[in-house]
């Protein structure tokens, strides 16, 4: 694995243990995890942030998309309409890379 991969699978890591500890929110942290590398593949990365704006449990799940992303490209997709044409598959790529990494620690750790 490549440097900035094992960066991404160990922050990733991180993210998901910090929700590990509220008992409340794991189970809705855990669909979201699963269904969100398909939500980007389906409806692109707007469609996914907009989407996932609205669900209760959506805004931890996507400063943790955020902050992984940001650590390989250094942009803001909270604000995805302001991501550079030229950019914004490169940007979706690293978003569906995240996606990965905390499904599978999702279904690690916060699994019952």
């Amino acid at each position: 694995m490549r440097n900035l991969e094992l960066e991404m699978a160990r922050r990733a890591m991180e993210k998901v243990k910090e929700v590990a500890n509220e008992a409340q929110s794991k189970q809705e942290y855990l669909t979201l995890a699963r269904k969100l590398g398909s939500m980007i593949i389906q409806n692109g990365l707007i469609g996914t942030i907009t989407y996932l704006k609205n669900k209760s449990q959506g805004f931890v799940i996507l400063g943790h998309l955020y902050e992984l992303v940001s650590q390989q490209i250094p942009v803001d997709i909270s604000k995805p309409e302001s991501v550079p044409e030229r950019d914004y598959f490169k940007v979706q790529a690293v978003a569906l890379e995240a996606s990965k990494w905390l499904k599978r620690y999702a279904e690690i750790l916060l699994k019952e």
